[in-house]
């Protein structure tokens, strides 16, 4: 039998920011000041935020123009972060937040840890990120059809 490799890691510096209502964006500001590489936002439902918060929005973008990564998980047990499927959630997609899809926050944090450890450059983890590495999230090809249809019938009212 083989020996599982044991990779060492460094520093990478990556955190979690839970939403609740009456969030106060310093507190939003604080967590995304450097040197954070990387930041997992729990967000309510399908990805929603708090989009009409100007002061939250521009805390994320500010962040995310300076290279931080920010993966949008949901809070619920079950579901997918869908940046697509409430304007709401698009606002975050608009000031340059990342889907994490159905991952759980424990994933989300491992895994932006283990891409920074491999000295990928932000817009290379924007992108692995979303992939399916080791069966940590759904491919959103692969979700349940019923969501499917909700956003096919939501995508009417745009």
């Amino acid at each position: 039998p083989r020996t599982p490799a044991v990779a060492e890691l460094g520093a990478a510096t990556v955190s979690a920011f839970r939403l609740f209502p009456g969030l106060d964006a310093a507190s939003l500001e604080n967590v995304l000041a450097p040197p954070v590489q990387g930041v997992v936002l729990e967000c309510f439902g399908a990805g929603n935020a708090p989009d009409q918060n100007e002061a939250f929005l521009e805390a994320l973008r500010d962040a995310t123009d300076r290279g931080v990564v920010i993966v949008a998980v949901t809070q619920p047990l079950r579901g997918t972060a869908d940046l697509d499927l409430y304007a709401t959630g698009q606002a975050l997609a608009d000031v340059g937040v990342v889907s994490g899809y159905d991952m759980t926050t424990e994933a989300a944090l491992a895994k932006l840890y283990y891409l920074f450890e491999q000295d990928h450059a932000p817009d290379e983890v924007r992108r692995l990120v979303q992939n399916n590495l080791r069966g940590e999230l759904t491919p959103p090809e692969e979700v349940p059809s019923a969501l499917g249809r909700t956003r096919r019938r939501l995508a009417g009212y745009r």
